[in-house]
């Protein structure tokens, strides 16, 4: 007689620590919508919807295939929406992460997300041993030697393809990359310096400001 398998129970800490491991599909993905700048390519677009050809056209894709399955996958977590036929619109979340009119959210994104840095956890591990910056470690170069110090050349044998038009260690990518780092760092100041829009909390009005000095000066 067949026994029937027990169902095993997830255990709160289980669930918790799996989350973790698929967060890491969920960031990798949407950076790599944002060096295809398929938000920006929906937001500014005077058609209801695109189709996934046009968008992968469009994003430089030369198949429509893997960028359908990322797509439909974002579509799922809230980023965009999925219409019939495989189309495509923007929601409040694409634009959220347009880069096309100011600093944003996708700067951080795309800077904190990109793939220099992604590249950079493979030497994660040689960080810990060696106790030398990851970054400098994949890469060469600190990362503001990277974004600044066009003199110091990259190892043309360590660039590669990434989401970005650009090689990544390119100059171009280069300067792009420290364009999102600008324009990252100018969205956090105006997430935490007083606001021009009423009922936002910042960290200038939220933060209990006199009982931080009148214990500092203590």
């Amino acid at each position: 007689m067949e026994q029937t398998p027990q169902k095993m129970a997830v255990s709160s800490q289980e669930a918790y620590v799996l989350s973790i491991m698929h967060s890491l599909w969920k960031n990798r993905s949407i950076a790599v919508i944002l060096g295809l700048k398929i938000p920006e390519l929906l937001c500014n677009s005077e058609k209801p919807s695109m189709s996934i050809e046009e968008i992968a056209t469009k994003s430089g894709c030369q198949s429509s295939t893997q960028l359908y399955a990322l797509m439909r996958l974002l579509a799922r977590w809230g980023i965009g929406r999925e219409l019939e036929n495989k189309h495509f619109t923007k929601n409040e979340s694409m634009e959220v992460l347009r880069r096309d009119k100011g600093p944003s959210v996708g700067h951080a994104f795309e800077y904190y997300c990109s793939e220099e840095h992604y590249s950079a956890l493979r030497s994660l591990g040689s960080c810990v041993k060696q106790g030398k910056p990851a970054f400098i470690l994949e890469h060469g170069m600190d990362h503001f030697t990277y974004m600044y110090d066009l003199v110091k050349c990259y190892d043309q044998s360590k660039m590669f393809e990434g989401s970005s038009e650009h090689k990544i260690g390119s100059d171009d990518r280069r300067r792009e990359f420290a364009d999102n780092y600008s324009s990252a760092m100018l969205h956090f100041s105006h997430l935490a310096a007083p606001s021009d829009k009423t009922g936002v909390n910042t960290v200038y009005n939220v933060f209990p400001w006199i009982i931080y000095f009148s214990n500092v000066n203590a």
